[in-house]
């Protein structure tokens, strides 16, 4: 990292840090997260990024995990970028599918248009479309990671498939969807 781009790092991170504690909560991170065309990010996506960047404190960032959060974040923007290929500045269903593809994921079409619509954010403005704004892709991505993670978990001998107690399963949802 640079000197200007810890510089400005520095910065950010003491814009949202208003109370001057040292950590950002979910809600003063959202105030300085923005998407392509400057709209805040959905508080879910904030929130699940909190939980999963924050080791310190439950429910805030410490400056070195807001760093770590924005690595990260750069390069999920590069990857939606890459994948925005009309320059739309939103993901359509077809640039979210080759996304995917290109991620490594083999999922069925109909599974990815269920993805597509429960992240859906947007409608896109040139072509009446549903479409995905940054921050929903990166809860998208995130999400399919974490559930391919459960997977891999249970599936011991890698064969694609894993049995689990109706308990469990549960557990793996409410994990998954509670943030």
């Amino acid at each position: 990292m640079t000197p200007e781009e810890h510089a400005a790092i520095v910065s950010l991170f003491a814009s949202g840090d208003q109370n001057k504690t040292g950590f950002l909560k979910d809600s003063e991170l959202a105030k300085i997260l923005t998407n392509q065309d400057f709209s805040r990010f959905n508080s879910r996506t904030v929130r699940l990024m909190v939980r999963i960047f924050g080791n310190t404190r439950q429910g805030q960032l410490d400056f070195v995990e807001f760093c770590h959060l924005w690595q990260y974040l750069n390069e999920w923007r590069k990857v939606y970028s890459e994948s925005d290929r009309d320059g739309s500045g939103l993901i359509s269903y077809e640039e979210f599918r080759n996304a995917l593809i290109r991620f490594g994921f083999r999922l069925s079409d109909k599974f990815i248009a269920l993805l597509f619509r429960t992240f859906v954010s947007r409608i896109d403005p040139r072509t009446s479309k549903p479409a995905i704004t940054f921050d929903m892709f990166v809860q998208a991505c995130i999400t399919l990671q974490r559930m391919t993670q459960f997977f891999k978990d249970a599936d011991a001998d890698n064969d694609g498939f894993a049995s689990f107690s109706v308990e469990t399963f549960m557990s793996i949802v409410l994990d998954l969807t509670i943030v």
